[in-house]
């Protein structure tokens, strides 16, 4: 068995490409690092230090709720109720 093998087994099995996260983990010396910052109620985040494509998505708690962001390389905006600091 390939390590392509058990990577694609287990994108199949958890139903997503994980081929970008195989790639920064495994083949690049950097470490991913995740960046956000929080202004006048607008959540900004991104992954920085990552390989094109690198999207892993990131679960987090926003309002009480769980919530799953999907960080890419450029920032993204997500505006926040009830802000709690």
């Amino acid at each position: 068995m390939t390590t392509g093998e058990i990577e694609e087994y287990i994108s199949k099995s958890i139903g997503m490409d994980l081929s970008k996260v195989f790639d920064q983990y495994l083949r690049d010396y950097r470490v991913p690092i995740f960046e956000y910052e929080i202004t006048n109620g607008v959540l900004m985040y991104r992954w920085n230090d990552v390989i094109d494509g690198f999207d892993m998505p990131v679960e987090v708690i926003i309002d009480g709720k769980n919530t799953v962001l999907y960080p890419t390389s450029e920032f993204k905006k997500l505006p926040i109720k009830n802000l709690l600091y």
